[in-house]
C-alpha cells in the first residue's frame, strides 16, 4: 500500500491471512458442525435484542404485520403447520 505505514501493511496482511486460515478451517468442518456453529453464532447475536435496533422501515413493517394479525386472526397458523407442509412436499 503506497504511503501506508509498515505496521498498517503488516496488520492488514495478518488479518487477510487469518481470514484465509479461518476459511480453510471452516471448509474442513462437516456440514452438521457448520450448522451448529452458525446457530450458536446467531444465538449469541440474538441474545441481546437491545443491540439489534430496528430501522424505521422495519418498525413500520412489524406494526403492519401485527395490525394485520389482529384484524384477521383466522388466517394465522402456528409455525409447526407450515413447516409440516414443507416437509411433506420434500
Amino acid at each position: 500500500m503506497l504511503g501506508a505505514k509498515p505496521e498498517q501493511v503488516c496488520g492488514e496482511h495478518d488479518r487477510n491471512l487469518r481470514g484465509v486460515v479461518m476459511n480453510t478451517k471452516l471448509r474442513e468442518l462437516p456440514i452438521d458442525e457448520l450448522i451448529k456453529l452458525v446457530e450458536e453464532l446467531w444465538d449469541s447475536i440474538a441474545s441481546d435484542q437491545k443491540v439489534l435496533l430496528l430501522t424505521d422501515d422495519q418498525k413500520a413493517e412489524r406494526d403492519r404485520r401485527l395490525d394485520t394479525d389482529e384484524v384477521d386472526r383466522n388466517r394465522c397458523r402456528i409455525a409447526t403447520e407450515p413447516i409440516a407442509d414443507i416437509r411433506r412436499k420434500l
